[in-house]
């Protein structure tokens, strides 16, 4: 069996940090529907945990491109449509009925590239990783970017090796009989790109395996209020005292799942300043910019606490969001003044994302019957299907800013100030978070999307 690399012009891979970004200018990019289709994926998954859960949509959609990249017919449709959110038709040019994958990748390189540049200002930290490991020959590379449908004979499509290494990162042939040292070199690269934490990220590797594919990313980053008038201090936050928790207690009681009062390992205060901060009664939205070394390319904290978590639907948070930043370019500064009162939190996760992914209605990549990966490997008598999508995910909220690190693998296998006018805001109930990219006039990317249940 021979393997076809798709190469995803410009990365499949986040190794292309060395280059400065590239210019996504064409009318024909559906950006701003690959955005919130990450959305969607996100808070989607979310809804399959009853208490706290966790998922990086930007660390998924790094693996599940490839996977649509080699896949055809419903194997590729399922992913593209059901995860991603994209409609599949769209991508079809109408004037040759050929498929335009690069159309459909463009919009998550030119998030990961700008994450990356911005990051060399030194204002926040971003790593990422991305590898593939095999223990097929790979001197063959397609390239379904640029002329690819189903029907087409796979010769037409190869390009030189050359561009493995700068669009696919790192690319190992190992050997899978080996079952440790290949776990101890998955699991190391990982563990280096997310700041050691995920150190045994794979458990164990079915001796059937043929290619591991892997997306790894970490960002650090401080509170940022690009409102501050100039009289005041750039700190956002404090930890409240116990003697304020004490006369203060309902306020500082964080109600989750159960009907005890739960105690936050910090409560965090700022001072009166002016925040983004929407609430049409039955949901409080909240932004809280983190450094991002652009003015133009934001990232974004964002808590969304419905009143009743309960009977929230969360399908209404992205068009929630759309009517929050309405209302935000409308208020006038003086309306903006509050002091937040938020909990600090940890949260971790690690999980099979096969599941979740059915119940989405993506079947096939996951099945020996119907999965077909022809574009990604030449000879698939042996029906090769992805056997296990392992995600794993750490975020963390504290007085200075958020850490958040992530990792996707496919393996492929065959069969203190008191306030005065402003608004006094306690996010003391369950709520929903998300970490995103937004640049100017586009929707937000999600990096990460989290709900909190319970903070014991």
């Amino acid at each position: 069996m021979k393997l076809l690399v798709p190469v995803l012009l410009g990365g499949f891979s986040l190794a292309a940090s060395k280059h400065s970004p590239k210019r996504y200018q064409r009318k024909d990019i559906r950006d701003d529907e690959a955005r919130l289709g990450l959305q969607k994926l996100g808070f989607s998954l979310l809804e399959e945990s009853d208490g706290n859960g966790l998922v990086s949509p930007l660390s998924l959609a790094g693996v599940l491109h490839l996977l649509a990249a080699g896949g055809v017919g419903n194997t590729r449709s399922e992913i593209l449509e059901k995860a991603l959110g994209l409609d599949y038709e769209e991508f079809i040019k109408s004037s040759n009925g050929k498929f335009q994958y690069n159309w459909v990748v463009e919009p998550h390189n030119c998030v990961m590239e700008t994450l990356i540049e911005n990051s060399k200002s030194g204002d926040y930290e971003f790593e990422s990783y991305t590898g593939l490991f095999t223990n097929l020959e790979h001197d063959d590379v397609i390239n379904p970017c640029k002329d690819w449908n189903d029907d087409s004979p796979s010769h037409q499509c190869v390009i030189k090796k050359d561009f493995i290494k700068e669009y696919l990162g790192e690319n190992k042939k190992i050997d899978f009989q080996g079952s440790y040292d290949v776990l101890e070199t998955v699991n190391e690269a990982v563990n280096k790109a997310t700041r050691g934490n995920f150190p045994e990220f794979l458990d164990s590797l079915p001796p059937n395996t043929l290619m591991v594919a892997l997306s790894a990313l970490y960002i650090e980053s401080n509170w940022y209020n690009n409102k501050i008038p100039a009289q005041f201090s750039t700190k956002m936050f404090d930890v409240v005292s116990n003697g304020e928790i004490r006369r203060n207690r309902n306020n500082y009681c964080f109600h989750g799942s159960s009907s005890r009062c739960e105690a936050p390992q910090e409560w965090l205060k700022s001072e009166e300043l002016p925040f983004d901060v929407y609430n049409d009664g039955s949901v409080l939205v909240i932004d809280l910019n983190l450094k991002s070394g652009s003015e133009q390319d934001e990232i974004i904290f964002t808590i969304v606490m419905p009143d009743d978590m309960r009977s929230f639907d969360y399908r209404s948070i992205s068009p929630t969001l759309k009517k929050a930043q309405s209302v935000w370019q409308s208020q006038s500064l003086e309306e903006k003044w509050a002091v937040l009162n938020i909990p600090t939190f940890e949260i971790k996760m690690k999980e099979d994302m096969i599941g979740q992914l059915r119940r989405m209605g993506v079947h096939a990549a996951f099945s020996p019957q119907n999965a077909d990966f022809s574009h990604l490997f030449t000879d698939h008598t042996d029906s090769p299907f992805v056997k296990v999508l392992q995600h794993a995910a750490t975020f963390s909220v504290s007085k200075d800013g958020i850490k958040a690190s992530a990792a996707t693998a496919a393996v492929f296998a065959t069969r203190s100030l008191s306030t005065q006018d402003g608004k006094m805001i306690y996010v003391n109930k369950p709520f929903y978070f998300m970490l995103s990219s937004r640049s100017t006039g586009k929707e937000r990317a999600p990096l990460f999307v989290g709900k909190i249940s319970t903070l014991v």
